[in-house]
């Protein structure tokens, strides 16, 4: 699988989640909205990229507050990019959890 930014040659390498924490609260407190993205990247613009980057994205912060529906609004200026390799536990539980055929 190749890299899905910038019609990249580079293999696929890494996949990221954004995460985002409560206003008014430590991140270290409680557990932060976290979304996958569902995009591949090489280890190269892993390093590049930015959680701002993906919350210019008004439907980004939609889905974010609706996650948090309930609880403390999102603090979307303290956002963060979560780089996982493609073989981490974590991402492999998501993947098989929301595409039980593969």
């Amino acid at each position: 699988m190749r890299c899905m930014r910038n019609n990249c040659a580079d293999d696929a390498t890494s996949a990221l989640k954004i995460c985002v924490p409560a206003t008014g609260y430590p991140i270290e407190s409680h557990q932060p909205i976290s979304i996958f993205l569902g995009v591949k990247i090489c280890l190269k613009h892993a390093a590049e990229v930015t959680a701002q980057e993906w919350l210019k994205d008004n439907r980004m912060r939609q889905m974010l507050t609706m996650a948090a529906a309930g609880r403390a609004a999102p603090d979307f200026d303290r956002a963060w990019l979560k780089v996982l390799a493609l073989n981490d536990p974590e991402l492999l539980a998501y993947e098989v959890l929301t595409n039980p055929k593969n």
